[in-house]
């Protein structure tokens, strides 16, 4: 697992490499020491010629400011001398309103979404990822910590059952999908298909049996039925024609070559195109989910089912594991090939990615503004300023090289103006 950075690493590299910083405050006061020492050594003389004036006055302004810097730049992080000297050591004074200042800068000028949006439009992160993802190794990484997650989510979901939220989701796309004109388009090519096939003889067949096992009864209700003046031997002579005859038209029918086959499919296809025409297989099938779907015994089958769905995938991940990582690889392989072969797609995917990081900047944008600010505010007096220095001494430090060199300068040339030109 990779180790988190601690807060206090930028100290422990400022005191693992200081040394360039501190090489370039050794050369500014160096150059200030030897500016007193050519200062002290020109003022000796009683009566100096002029090219001597002319250094200690380069000297005493480099000094003055030289000085002036270095009381500027350690005004900055600390008190010059220790002095309790106004408007000094302005860093660790002001540390929470710096704070708040460094926070509300990065918030305002680089957590804007439109711009980092931009920028990240500019990178073309997602063809990156597409890729990454399109070499197999790499397809495997993901593959096997999806595996996992996968496997985790399942065994925590098989130990709790379905929750009812899932339950209702199932129960309105079960709704949704019962109204729909594709499901019943489907139901009716379903049932017309079923009339050419095994289904129409298994149905006939059975109905045959029925017919033929009841002719006791068959001929008892036609002789219940039968006026009085007929005889029951009639009746019975009757009632096996008539057995009789609606078995023989059920064997016709049986027969995939019969013309009264083929007549009686047009008929029911007939039937089965009306009942679409006017949405009553959506009807039916949408009664019978409304008399269903709020029952215990309706939740009880979508229960099982889901159980029986995630147990089902959880016993191919636990059984083989490199093969269920192996099909995830595959999957994610695949997406990234579609994705990187359809343009539409990708734009819709970028499209999604940066909305969803527009909706995220937008809602941490405060807690990482509050999260600098704290955290600066948080840091130790010393170490705060010692982190600053170590971003930044060196330039400071030239600062007051430059001050002690430009004074020198300036120094000169206003000796040479007030001597040669007022």
């Amino acid at each position: 697992m990779r180790k988190p950075r601690v807060l206090d690493a930028p100290v422990a590299r400022v005191n693992e490499a200081p040394d360039n910083a501190r090489s370039v405050r050794r050369t500014a006061t160096g150059i200030l020491c030897a500016l007193l020492v050519v200062f002290i050594a020109t003022s000796i003389p009683d009566d100096p010629p002029v090219w001597i004036l002319f250094i200690r006055a380069m000297a005493e302004a480099g000094m003055i400011g030289g000085l002036a810097d270095w009381f500027a730049v350690e005004a900055l992080f600390r008190r010059p001398l220790g002095l309790p000297i106004p408007h000094t050591a302005l860093l660790p004074t002001n540390q929470k309103r710096a704070a708040r200042n460094i926070a509300r800068f990065i918030d305002e000028y680089f957590m804007v979404p439109g711009q980092l949006v931009a920028q990240i439009r500019a990178v073309d992160p997602l063809q990156k990822v597409i890729d990454w993802l399109k070499q197999r190794e790499n397809a495997r990484i993901v593959g096997d910590e999806i595996s996992w997650a996968v496997r985790m989510l399942l065994s925590a979901q098989l130990d709790r059952g379905v929750p009812a939220p899932v339950r209702q989701l199932i129960s309105d796309t079960l709704r949704r999908v019962a109204a729909s004109e594709q499901l019943e388009d489907q139901v009716a090519a379903l049932l017309k298909s079923s009339l050419e096939g095994e289904v129409l003889d298994a149905v006939l067949l059975q109905v045959r049996k029925a017919i033929d096992e009841n002719r006791t009864e068959i001929v008892r209700l036609v002789q219940d039925r039968s006026r009085w003046w007929i005889a029951k031997g009639v009746d019975r002579q009757m009632a096996a024609l008539l057995v009789d005859g609606v078995l023989s038209v059920l064997d016709e029918l049986g027969d995939p070559s019969s013309p009264r086959r083929a007549g009686f499919a047009r008929s029911v296809s007939k039937i089965i195109d009306r009942f679409r025409e006017d949405r009553m297989i959506s009807k039916l099938i949408e009664e019978s989910l409304k008399g269903r779907e709020g029952s215990d015994r309706f939740m009880r089958a979508v229960d099982d089912l889901m159980q029986a769905v995630l147990a089902e995938i959880d016993r191919q991940a636990t059984r083989d594991p490199d093969g269920f990582s192996d099909a995830m690889a595959d999957a994610i392989q695949d997406i990234a090939r579609y994705l990187d072969e359809n343009d539409a797609a990708r734009e819709a995917m970028s499209g999604r990615l940066e909305t969803a990081l527009v909706t995220v900047l937008d809602a941490l944008r405060d807690p990482v503004r509050d999260y600098i600010a704290q955290t600066i505010i948080d840091w130790d007096s010393d170490a705060l300023v010692t982190r600053i220095e170590s971003e930044v001494g060196r330039d400071l430090q030239f600062i007051r090289i430059n001050g002690s060199v430009l004074g020198a300068l300036l120094g000169g040339f206003f000796f040479l103006i007030g001597r040669y030109v007022l």
